[in-house]
């Protein structure tokens, strides 16, 4: 249950709005008064909340004859919890990029993530809505990203990458997860070059998308840096293809 409460409020609940959650959730439908008493929180303060749940979805209200009760929403209807969020947010992000560096400025902008969770947000940034239908570039390790990611993280991405139509090109290295991955390319909307890993070893993720590059350091590590400049972006575009197009010719000449 602990691990509950912590992702919950990393997702952005509030304490008391996670206790009336989780209340609310073990018995479907529940009163106001069934509420307060198994939350030892006073009604009047959940009152004060409550309005707040019922608008971000997270509870539903409903009258049973002369009787007001509610009703959790159902673990798999979270994610829309999210998503509203994110659409709150995305409307105000072209007001917010009109504020933004506004000195003029045009020297690259450098951001620098720490740890998984903070990773996680060059992820997000690869399937935010002004990716969509674009192709981003990448050299990677998969072993590496499902060592650090759980499965469900990955399953989750590529769906939305998917559903944002981003396309993708990848230069991997051999491994069975980079197989696992190259079974799905179709569906995935990506090509991929595999390379063997005791010849050519990829030890850092590289990932090509918009104006930025983002270089991840999995491992002990966890670290990542997301350059944005359209000429650093443009010049690792032509060296990523350069590697492209040879590896193309060389897989050729083998064959033949």
């Amino acid at each position: 249950m602990i691990k509950i409460n912590e992702t919950l409020a990393e997702l952005g609940f509030e304490e008391k709005e996670i206790e009336v959650y989780l209340a609310a959730i073990e018995k479907v439908p529940i009163s106001i008064l069934e509420l307060a008493r198994k939350t030892k929180i006073k009604r009047t303060s959940i009152y004060n909340f409550l309005d707040h749940m019922i608008e971000s979805g997270l509870i539903e209200k409903m009258v049973v004859g002369k009787r007001t009760l509610y009703a959790a929403a159902h673990p798999k209807d979270l994610p829309r919890f999210l998503e509203r969020k994110m659409e709150l947010l995305s409307s105000i992000i072209p007001d917010l990029s009109m504020l933004y560096g506004k000195s003029g400025s045009v020297k690259p902008k450098i951001r620098f993530y720490e740890g998984i969770e903070a990773i996680k947000n060059i992820y997000s940034d690869i399937i935010a809505k002004d990716m969509e239908g674009q192709l981003m570039l990448y050299y990677s390790n998969f072993e590496e990203e499902y060592k650090a990611f759980s499965n469900y993280f990955i399953e989750v991405f590529t769906e939305r990458r998917i559903e944002r139509k981003v396309r993708v090109q990848g230069i991997m290295s051999s491994s069975a997860y980079a197989e696992k991955h190259t079974q799905k390319n179709k569906r995935e909307l990506r090509e991929s070059i595999t390379l063997p890993a005791e010849e050519f070893p990829i030890y850092s993720t590289v990932i090509i998308y918009n104006n930025k590059i983002a270089i991840i350091s999995f491992g002990d590590e966890r670290v990542g840096i997301v350059v944005e400049s359209k000429h650093i972006a443009d010049t690792q575009r032509s060296i990523f293809n350069l590697a492209w197009h040879g590896l193309l010719v060389r897989k050729k000449g083998k064959k033949e």
